[in-house]
């Protein structure tokens, strides 16, 4: 019998970044891939994929890249997702990685036997045993429908399953939910489409992707301040420079900048501004190709697309495993279960400047805590008892009441926190 392995599920940045890992520090591993090659989401051809046909990034170049692997290749800060993709299948390449994954192979179940080893079972009967499992499947595998009074006789579609353009010209179209998916479908759809709405039900703040000639997630300012002066600050500025909310029918957020992911895009107000888009309060019905807002306006449409996300989906596992309270899995660091020491997951984070760099800590600390469970099981255990209390990751933010994402997390504290736990299982 061969040297027991660790499962690898997800060949997208995350599962790269842990293969890579794994390879560097000699631990065995075995990926799989429900596609036909790397990349994850950014394969705009894997039917997972919620890929748009114009996405582009919202974090720029420089704050995404892993930092080991510049997106030297690239001359736009904000790079159409083919690029990103090409990117990807480099780093793979460049590391050796793509002969560590079994691709084609989409995971029916995943479970725990008595002895602590995981029983991974494929499609068709077949199953392999590991030593442990890392679940890299990423956050947007499963659309969140609404629920909405009636039925839309036109056409509706969720966001993820619009791959094409042209069916949209010359037609009316209703993007329901205004995040950043929503927001940019509603510009680009704008060019072509007869006349497009944007139903939003909360305000949010939105910042431009450029600020003083620079993208905004490379612009610092007021960074030492304290917390609430900085929101202060910065949202005074961007009314400053962009206009109020209100001035273009946006409604006034409920809650104070960076509480929430905001929306990031140049184009909104203008396209607003222009008549391309209008937007409306939330829809509460359907009737026939009419829609029903809170605003008190009804309003017929051709199309609807449903922008309104995705809900965290891990098919292939039991709950059982999972520590799920509120319906998301209450890990630490938003990787490790104290109570199925050989499970983590990776990517299970939504953060505004996190990037893949904090996927390839995340993999690193994955890395050196199995090395310290095998070679220095003192530090190990040290580790294990941080495990048992779950940090609070909002740096000081007030996420809770903003957001219904219980895995989102402050960036440059979760960094903190990654590089804390890699340098203990480092040194001891």
């Amino acid at each position: 019998m061969g040297k027991m392995k660790y499962a690898i599920i997800g060949a997208g940045p995350s599962g790269l970044s842990c293969a890579k890992v794994f390879k560097d520090m000699g631990i065995s591993f075995q990926g799989f891939e429900s596609s036909e090659t790397v990349g994850g989401l950014w394969n705009f051809d894997n039917p997972q994929s919620p890929l748009y046909p114009n996405v582009h990034l919202i974090s720029s170049r420089d704050k995404t890249e892993f930092k080991h692997f510049p997106m030297s290749q690239i001359e736009e800060d904000y790079p159409h997702h083919s690029k990103v993709f090409n990117y990807l299948k480099r780093y793979a390449k460049h590391y050796d990685l793509t002969k560590h994954f079994r691709f084609n192979t989409p995971i029916k179940n995943v479970e725990r036997l008595k002895d602590g080893r995981w029983m991974v079972e494929f499609f068709g009967g077949d199953f392999q045993m590991f030593k442990g499992v890392i679940i890299a499947t990423g956050l947007y595998s499963k659309p969140l429908y609404p629920e909405i009074k009636g039925d839309f006789q036109g056409k509706i579609v969720h966001s993820s399953k619009v791959k094409e353009f042209e069916s949209y010209r010359n037609k009316s179209v209703l993007i329901i939910g205004a995040g950043n998916s929503g927001c940019d479908l509603a510009c680009d759809l704008s060019r072509i489409a007869s006349h497009v709405g944007l139903s939003m039900r909360t305000g949010n703040h939105i910042i431009p992707k450029y600020l003083l000639g620079k993208p905004a997630d490379n612009t610092s300012f007021g960074g030492n301040l304290p917390i609430t002066l900085k929101q202060l600050v910065h949202e005074q500025f961007l009314g400053l420079i962009s206009g109020k909310m209100q001035s273009f029918g946006l409604p006034k957020p409920k809650f104070r900048i960076y509480e929430k992911h905001p929306i990031v895009n140049s184009e909104l107000k203008y396209q607003i501004g222009h008549g391309h888009i209008k937007v409306h309060g939330e829809a509460e019905k359907f009737e026939g190709t009419t829609v029903y807002f809170s605003d008190g306006v009804r309003k017929s449409f051709d199309t609807v697309i449903l922008a309104t996300g995705f809900k965290l989906s891990f098919p292939f596992i039991s709950n059982s495993h999972l520590n799920l309270q509120e319906g998301s899995p209450q890990l630490f660091l938003n990787i490790f279960n104290k109570n199925r020491r050989n499970l983590f997951i990776m990517g299970m984070v939504s953060s505004l400047g996190l990037g893949w760099e904090g996927r390839y800590q995340q993999a690193l600390l994955i890395g050196k805590y199995l090395q310290a469970r095998k070679s220095a099981r003192f530090t190990a255990l040290k580790f294990e008892r941080l495990m048992r209390k779950i940090p609070d990751l909002s740096g000081g933010y007030n996420y809770r009441n903003a957001s219904s994402e219980n895995y989102y997390v402050n960036d440059q504290a979760y960094m903190r926190l990654l590089k804390k736990g890699i340098n203990l299982l480092s040194y001891g």
